[in-house]
């Protein structure tokens, strides 16, 4: 029976014995064959002188003859040929559990997946102690994404051979590959107690770990790995994405310094520095490491991408642009490139070659939607704006599923005056791809038009598309207490809002304005003056705030405040009669009203 351990040696001999330049040994076939007196020596010498006569012999006796010009033809990249001589070795030893192996190895080559697993379940089941056979029927299992056969055929080589660690690191990871990971931590120890220095075993129960969110567990199992392995690429990213996960930057830094010093080849290793260098504000070390980068990487477009990125973050257009043109010479048909070029080509405000660009990307393309909306832009701000809404009437008309093409041309509408066209507009986007963007959209224009029940119903359907739309919780609560209406529900719902977004300055001018409404004056003027704080130049979120000081009796603050929303707008109508007023207030208080 031909097996792994006399693989080498049976090639060795025919292809000898093919080339006619060594009779084979004594008794050569007989140890290879399950069946005695396959062939004989003189019968061999006559019938396989050269590779050609051999390749067209018909010898059903010889198995080791066809598995020898299977592994040949499989060298020669003849996958048919190597299929058709395995299986012809098969049928004439058809206990060989290795034959079955090899053949079914060359069927998952081929991509006959379902092949390959046929044979090897029907060989498991005809030699159920074959632990090799159940390993090879478990990874094509885990190719078919059965992961429940690949477990089950795992743990039953486990069974057989307790120590077999490449059954238990296989386990471990499909453990963690659906989820259960504490059964993945557990059969990982099991192998790690039997080899501590394994590397996957390491490795695998590290990344385990960091699923888990024990970092620090993590953290001890990647620097155990990294000492087996300092070279280990992939477990230096995921060890410094924790240390940065815990804004532990300087030590990512270190270990991804450390990792270059050994290999300062690794590209992804120095895009990722460069990386946690910007969020940093090290500007300066993170444009050397992408050069340095730029420079290991040559040819390699992620790398002239991410460069090109960095300028264009920085505002170098003509640093950009130059990069983005010279990889889309190379790749011509990468519409990332292109959409980048044309934005570099914006950003220098060079809009005409900018649009050129753009128009180049097909609407076949994800970014067809984006590269439409930046035309029209830069149309409208051209004082094109008839052009810019031909523009996006004729992407919706390539592209009518992409719903932000009907709010930005809703939005062009509502620039150009025409109210009833932009609902139009919005009412047909929500008719073909209802979304969030485009009811919020269209409660907006229905408060502009006046029809207050109507924005707010449509605000109310954003909240039930998306119960954390904090835009949508404000607006209603600010629309409520612009009315003082509904107060207590306007407060919860911006307090609502504001949990989700702290700090948001229109929503502390929203919940301000609720308790102004609600005569809560202390708490309007605390949330009234924060907004203002972070609003200098809003002139409405000031009157709030005057008139909050108004209320409180707090007059002298309200001149100044009121003084200020007329320096920020000074056609406010409302504002200079309510001076008039506290004027009135504090002479008859006997103060100075300047």
């Amino acid at each position: 029976m031909i097996t792994k351990h006399n693989k080498l040696y049976l090639l060795v001999i025919i292809i000898a014995c093919l080339a006619g330049c060594l009779p084979p040994p004594e008794g050569a076939a007989s140890a290879s064959l399950s069946a005695p007196g396959a062939y004989n020596e003189a019968s061999l010498e006559e019938t396989a002188p050269d590779v050609k006569t051999a390749a067209v012999i018909d010898r059903p006796d010889l198995a080791s003859y066809h598995y020898s010009l299977a592994v040949l033809f499989s060298l020669e990249g003849k996958l048919d040929e190597a299929i058709g001589e395995m299986e012809k070795a098969l049928r004439l030893d058809a206990k060989s559990t290795y034959l079955a192996a090899e053949l079914a190895v060359l069927y998952r080559e081929k991509g006959d997946i379902s092949q390959a697993v046929s044979l090897m379940e029907k060989t498991v089941s005809e030699n159920g102690r074959d632990s090799d056979a159940r390993l090879l029927l478990a990874s094509l299992y885990v190719a078919h994404k059965n992961y429940q056969g690949a477990l089950k055929e795992y743990l039953k080589v486990s069974e057989l051979e307790p120590k077999n660690v490449d059954a238990l690191l296989y386990t471990g990871i499909l453990y963690a590959e659906t989820k259960d990971y504490e059964k993945a931590v557990s059969t990982l120890h099991s192998l790690l107690a039997i080899d501590p220095d394994h590397l996957m075993g390491n490795y695998y129960l590290a990344k385990t770990a960091s699923e888990l969110q024990r970092y620090d567990e993590a953290i001890e199992r990647y620097k155990r790995t990294l000492k087996l392995k300092p070279a280990f690429e992939q477990a230096v990213l995921e060890l410094g994405n924790i240390y940065e996960t815990k804004k532990l930057s300087d030590q990512a830094v270190e270990i991804y310094r450390t990792f270059l010093k050994i290999n300062p080849h690794g590209v992804g290793i120095r895009l990722q520095l460069a990386n946690l260098l910007i969020q940093s504000g090290k500007i300066e070390e993170a444009e050397s490491e992408l050069q340095e980068a730029l420079q290991w990487g040559q040819g390699n477009r992620e790398v002239g991408y991410r460069i090109g990125l960095f300028y264009l973050g920085q505002n170098r257009y003509e640093q950009a642009g130059q990069i983005f043109l010279e990889l889309l010479k190379a790749n011509p048909k990468d519409n990332r490139l292109r959409y980048l070029l044309g934005s570099a080509y914006e950003g220098k405000k060079d809009y005409q070659q900018s649009m050129a660009e753009l128009r180049k990307i097909p609407p076949r393309s994800e970014l067809y939607a984006n590269a439409q909306v930046s035309i029209s832009m830069m149309l409208k701000n051209l004082g094109q704006l008839d052009e810019a809404i031909a523009n996006l009437s004729a992407a919706i008309a390539n592209r009518t599923e992409a719903s932000d093409l009907y709010a930005i041309l809703a939005s062009l509408y509502e620039e150009r005056k025409d109210l009833p066209q932009a609902e139009e507009t919005l009412k047909l986007g929500l008719k073909i791809s209802p979304s969030v963007a485009l009811h919020f959209n269209l409660g907006v224009l229905y408060e502009k038009t006046g029809r207050f029940q109507d924005s707010i119903e449509e605000m109310k359907r954003v909240l039930k598309m998306d119960d954390k739309n904090a835009e949508a919780m404000n607006f209603i609560g600010y629309s409520y207490a612009e009315r003082g209406i509904n107060l207590a529900e306007a407060e919860e719902l911006i307090k609502k809002a504001l949990a989700l977004k702290p700090g948001n300055a229109f929503m502390l001018d929203s919940l301000g304005w609720v308790y102004f409404q609600q005569k809560k004056l202390e708490a309007a003027v605390k949330y009234l003056k924060e907004a203002a704080t972070l609003l200098p130049q809003d002139a409405t979120v000031a009157e709030h705030l005057g008139d909050a000081y108004n209320e409180a009796g707090q007059w002298g603050a309200a001149m100044e405040t009121y003084k200020e929303v007329m320096k920020l707008n000074p056609k406010n109508t409302s504002v200079p009669e309510k001076m008039e007023q506290l004027k009135v207030k504090i002479m008859n208080k006997g103060q100075n009203p300047s």
